[in-house]
């Protein structure tokens, strides 16, 4: 047994039919190779630190309809500010974050 799998190889040897003794049993390793448990030399394909787990699903979207809440993929809200305003000049950082908190300096 390999875990909850039973292999099927004796991991004991068993006496002869006239009472002597019979052949030692197999002991299992893990391959290095492979990770896999290995009975003598059959490889019972069942990975030693078992298989890896499946990626979780992509959990809700949040709230829509919130201003700035959500910009192109890859860019900051500030970077999307520049990318879309008419503003001239064009604020700051320091200037734009202000302008969030209903200050512009």
């Amino acid at each position: 047994m390999i875990g909850e799998t039973d292999t099927g190889v004796l991991a004991e040897g068993t006496n002869g039919a006239d009472g002597t003794n019979g052949t030692d049993g197999i002991t299992p390793h893990i391959d290095p190779t492979t990770g896999n448990w290995f009975i003598g030399t059959v490889n019972t394909y069942i990975h030693a630190q078992g298989q890896p787990g499946q990626d979780g699903q992509e959990g809700p979207m949040g709230p829509t309809g919130l201003t700035g809440a959500t910009g192109p993929a890859g860019k900051s809200a500030y970077q999307s500010y520049l990318d879309t305003t008419s503003d001239n000049p064009k604020l700051t950082e320091a200037q734009w974050i202000e302008s969030l908190h209903g200050h512009v300096g």
